[in-house]
């Protein structure tokens, strides 16, 4: 599977999830408050855990929310009768689709790496 296999994937399943998005924004928001909150409401440090969990929550939230919203619309196809300039633009739009595709692949997996970390080092 190349490059533009996966961006067509990740369209279509950006397609399906589109009512995560709502339920995102909604967890999200409740995520960012009791961040505020804890931080607001503990100068001795007694809630960090709390807070560590909200922020990484917060930033799940955030990922699957610009996940869906940015690969909801995909660049159209190159046809073989479009001029030069437009099938030029279409390709570098499908390279900057690429790039931001492997940006959230690594942001991802360091978020994903990030959270077992906390945890291990939570229940430690």
């Amino acid at each position: 599977m190349g490059l533009p296999a996966m961006l067509g994937k990740i369209h279509s399943c950006a397609i399906h999830l589109l009512w995560v998005r709502l339920v995102a924004v909604l967890v999200g928001a409740a995520a960012l408050v009791l961040g505020i909150y804890l931080m607001l409401s503990s100068i001795d440090g007694g809630n960090d855990q709390l807070f560590i969990a909200a922020l990484l929550m917060f930033c799940r939230c955030l990922l699957i929310y610009c996940l869906v919203t940015v690969f909801q619309k995909a660049p159209p196809q190159i046809g073989p009768k479009q001029g030069f300039f437009r099938r030029q633009l279409i390709k570098s739009q499908r390279a900057l689709r690429i790039l931001l595709a492997l940006g959230f692949l690594v942001l991802t997996l360091s978020l994903v790496v990030m959270s077992y970390r906390l945890a291990v080092i939570g229940l430690g």
